[in-house]
């Protein structure tokens, strides 16, 4: 009898975790739609940060197999340090996100947009980033290891530090003035200001050297 009533309990705690999963993931999907321009969301950034790292984390402890997030609007949300991995961002909208630090090793990143986003020493180990959009944004120190990224738009981004050498579809990869430094690591044979990059020094290298 005892075993019957935790067994209920469980799954009420349960259905009681999923029923505030939908709730959070709602958050990220609410937009206002004008007549003219583009759709943006209803809720101000602060709580769509706070909506997607707790719902990550939620999905998470609840072992779920698909953490999707496609689609969804994470403009500017601050998301630090944050276990991202395989989950499916295809087509999100994560301009000016800060993502720093965080770990997004197997997500796919397919189609979304990352303009101006921080990703500063971030993993985008074996993330797919098939024409994502990475205008802008600040990839220091980013390791890339096979990530795929054809028809990839980096254009203008800082790549200081960050490790491309494993990349084989760079070439196909947008990087018009996107810039590097001595430390930023290329596959073999790739000729960064042939792709419209720039070499560009940082007085942290200096003090690196």
């Amino acid at each position: 009898q005892n075993w019957l009533l935790s067994s209920s309990n469980h799954r009420a705690a349960q259905h009681e975790r999923i029923a505030r999963s939908t709730q959070l993931v709602q958050l990220l999907y609410e937009e206002e739609c004008p007549a003219r321009g583009p759709c943006t969301p209803t809720a101000p950034a602060r709580l769509r940060s706070e909506a997607a790292r707790a719902y990550v984390e939620l999905e998470q402890d609840l072992e779920s197999e698909h953490i999707d997030l496609s689609h969804a609007h994470l403009e500017g949300v601050v998301l630090r340090k944050v276990d991202l991995q395989g989950v499916d961002l295809r087509e999100a909208a994560l301009d000016e996100a800060n993502l720093r630090q965080s770990d997004l090793s197997g997500t796919d990143l397919a189609y979304a947009s990352l303009v101006d986003a921080d990703l500063t020493n971030a993993d985008l180990l074996n993330a797919s980033l098939i024409r994502a959009d990475l205008s802008r944004a600040d990839l220091t120190g980013v390791r890339f290891g096979e990530a795929a990224m054809n028809g990839a738009r980096l254009d203008g981004a800082t790549l200081r530090n960050a490790d491309l050498s494993d990349i084989r579809q760079l070439r196909s990869v947008s990087l018009t003035g996107a810039t590097y430094n001595q430390q930023t690591d290329f596959p073999k044979g790739f000729d960064p200001k042939a792709a419209g990059m720039e070499l560009k020094a940082h007085p942290k290298d200096a003090a690196a050297d």
